[in-house]
């Protein structure tokens, strides 16, 4: 076991140096969007920055309301509001031009938990409007996590292996599409890159009995 964590360690530190991350999250100029996984406390947390002075805006972020429940929202204006509905929150708020938000400020914050079983949920947040300009379709962003009971385990078997890391090794060499792409994201960051993989193995190398 030993033997072949350093083969695939010294596999992933070549790749490191060979691949180009994947999966970067869209970004649009007028908003920028955080996202921070703690899959051990069950929670995704979205944050919405203004990249530039704004009276108004609305997003609707997308979910599966089977895996996950809006805990929390806190909405920045004068006027604000955050409506549930068909597994959508939207987010709206608008403020006197004399109190417009500026460049830097947190427009809207969400909190989910999870309540669903271990698997895949998608989470996609687009800008519907902002100054009273209608921004249709204008993604700021689009992830799927994976939260398996076993850290690491990649293709969903129940146990985290050599061939979790070889899935991930793949997903940076851009290889990979569908929903092992996004499993490959251990750490959830947006992007699968060699601490994902470095991760798995040191997941591999504490379930390995001392010899």
């Amino acid at each position: 076991m030993k033997k072949l964590t350093s083969v695939l360690l010294s596999l992933v530190m070549l790749m490191s140096v060979l691949c180009v991350p994947a999966m970067a999250a869209e970004q649009t100029d007028c908003v920028q969007t955080a996202v921070n996984v703690d899959l051990e406390a069950g929670t995704i947390a979205f944050s919405f920055t203004a990249n530039e002075t704004t009276t108004n805006g609305r997003i609707v972020i997308e979910y599966d309301d089977t895996l996950m429940h809006v805990e929390e929202t806190n909405v920045a204006g004068t006027i604000a509001d955050a409506v549930q509905s068909d597994n959508k929150l939207t987010l709206s708020y608008a403020t006197a031009t004399a109190d417009a938000l500026s460049a830097g400020t947190t427009v809207a914050t969400v909190l989910f938990t999870l309540t669903g079983e271990s698997g895949f949920c998608h989470l996609r947040a687009t800008l519907l409007e902002f100054n009273a300009q209608e921004r249709l379709n204008t993604v700021l962003s689009s992830h799927k996590f994976n939260f398996s009971d076993s850290l690491g385990d990649v293709n969903g078997d129940g146990k985290t292996s050599s061939r979790d890391v070889i899935i991930v090794l793949q997903a940076i060499a851009s290889k990979l599409t569908g929903e092992l792409l996004y499993a490959a994201d251990i750490d959830h960051d947006g992007k699968v890159t060699t601490r994902d993989a470095i991760s798995i193995l040191k997941s591999i190398a504490a379930q390995s009995p001392a010899i």
